[in-house]
């Protein structure tokens, strides 16, 4: 007799923001491939993202869906959608008081900071957990939450004692946690001043109560699992996520491979593979003469994709500007936004080295995309860094990462092999680094190229996360 198939795991994905949706950082990036990819690994997934002012698509399915908050009542319109060549479902919540309004976050850097950006996602949370008792949203043996945006959403599901899905916390980024005086929000979440512990200490903090009550926490690379549980990366959280103990685990992120994807992305002036790798210099010389750079083969060229914030390490870089150009007169590319100190400092060295700094304040995905084609190293000095997935890009288009050993960054660049490392977070260690990169362009042997075929060689695509949290969410239904 036949063994029924197994009945496919049902997942909801919740997060903040998903490309092609809502994309600002590596968050949406790393949603999108997942969701997408899952779906091979037998996993039946569903996203749901608030329907921001910006997202135009969607189609109405019901509206007037009233969401409590204590002393009064909001009501929400739920949107369906398709992920891009997927079957991934994607419902998208409209409210024009709290999520259809203004950007997507409230802080160039992405940090939380304002009691408008924590109603905007304690009211997002509440209307998803009021979207799966009503039934909208199927019936999900899981339920996915990202970062501290989705954290309210783990405390509202806790209170469920019977039949409620299971629930895994994805951490993406420790630092960002989403705390605010626990007053302003205690008329919103009246019942779980006794379930989220972090309220009964007068301030709310979204990351730590979601990491105390989902059944199963994760982050994005096994370094970062580890280094979090330090007073050095724990960010005042490092107890609690020592007492997790076995359910907190580390799956690295990856990079879809058909979007990112040097022979064929419509972004590049020349599209090239591992074969064809002399073409990047096409790239390369339209970027120079797009940004008005010196152009010509002669100058090593070194790109930076970046939020610009102090954790990003960009103030490690710049001390190195007038050595890097008087030394073999290298270039630079810096493209990001964030800290605004940081922004202007990175224009005041475009100002002061015309001709081989260029600056970008933004965000810009086709500008990106040549910046990863068409430089020779790529700059990722980070304080911290989760997982990262700009050192992935970049060696899927053949183009050398520069990384300080730290989190994601160590888990997928090895020092002379795929890449250079150091170790310091000082201007210092990270001059040396550039400057072992220089030498490395001009030298007379093939040690640049080794390194940038190894780059090509390397795969951190999505489907092997996916591969790692399909098991994960095996494990969490049979043993949770």
């Amino acid at each position: 007799m036949l063994a029924k198939p197994a009945k496919k795991i049902e997942v909801l994905l919740v997060a903040s923001e998903s490309a092609p949706f809502a994309h600002v950082g590596g968050l949406g990036d790393i949603i999108q491939g997942l969701a997408g990819a899952l779906w091979k690994q037998n996993i039946s997934v569903s996203l749901i993202l608030p329907k921001y002012e910006q997202i135009k698509s969607g189609e109405l399915v019901t509206g007037k869906i009233p969401v409590n908050l204590g002393s009064s009542t909001e009501y929400i319109r739920l949107y369906r959608d398709t992920l891009p060549k997927t079957e991934t479902k994607v419902w998208l919540v409209e409210n024009k008081e709290y999520l259809s309004t203004g950007p997507i976050y409230f802080s160039r850097t992405a940090l939380s900071g304002s009691l408008g950006e924590l109603q905007r996602f304690v009211f997002f949370s509440k209307a998803v957990a009021e979207l799966l008792r009503d039934g909208f949203l199927g019936n999900p043996d899981i339920v996915h939450c990202n970062d501290w945006h989705t954290g309210a959403l783990i405390a509202e599901l806790s209170k469920i004692k019977y039949g409620r899905p299971k629930t895994l916390f994805t951490i993406h980024n420790l630092e960002n946690q989403g705390c605010w005086r626990a007053s302003d929000l205690a008329r919103w979440l009246p019942n779980l001043s006794d379930i989220a512990p972090s309220m009964k200490s007068g301030e709310i903090n979204l990351m730590r109560d979601a990491i105390e009550l989902a059944d199963c926490v994760n982050t994005v690379s096994p370094s970062y699992a580890e280094e979090i549980k330090t007073t050095e990366y724990g960010v005042g959280l490092e107890n609690t996520l020592r007492a997790r103990g076995k359910t907190l685990t580390g799956i690295l992120n990856g990079i879809d491979y058909t979007t990112y994807n040097p022979k064929t992305d419509q972004a590049l002036t020349a599209r090239y593979d591992q074969t064809s790798a002399e073409e990047k210099e096409k790239n390369k010389h339209a970027l120079q003469k797009k940004l008005g750079l010196k152009t010509g083969r002669k100058h090593p060229l070194f790109g930076v994709v970046s939020r610009l914030t102090r954790q990003k390490g960009i103030d490690l870089i710049l001390p190195n500007l007038k050595t890097m150009i008087q030394r073999y007169d290298a270039q630079i590319v810096i493209l990001g936004t964030g800290a605004s100190e940081i922004e202007e400092a990175v224009k005041s060295a475009e100002r002061s080295f015309r001709g081989n700094v260029a600056a970008r304040i933004g965000f810009d995905d086709k500008l990106a995309r040549l910046i990863y084609a068409s430089c020779n190293f790529f700059l990722m000095p980070s304080r911290f860094e989760p997982c990262g997935l700009g050192q992935m890009i970049a060696m899927r288009y053949g183009t050398v990462p520069i990384v300080r050993s730290t989190g994601g960054l160590k888990d997928t660049v090895q020092n002379n092999r795929n890449g250079l490392t150091f170790d310091e977070a000082t201007p210092e260690a990270c001059g040396n680094a550039i400057e072992r990169a220089e030498k490395m362009f001009f030298a007379e042997n093939d040690t640049y190229t080794t390194l940038e075929q190894q780059c090509f060689a390397e795969n951190f695509s999505v489907e092997r996360a996916a591969r790692s949290y399909a098991k994960l969410y095996r494990l969490l239904v049979k043993k949770f």
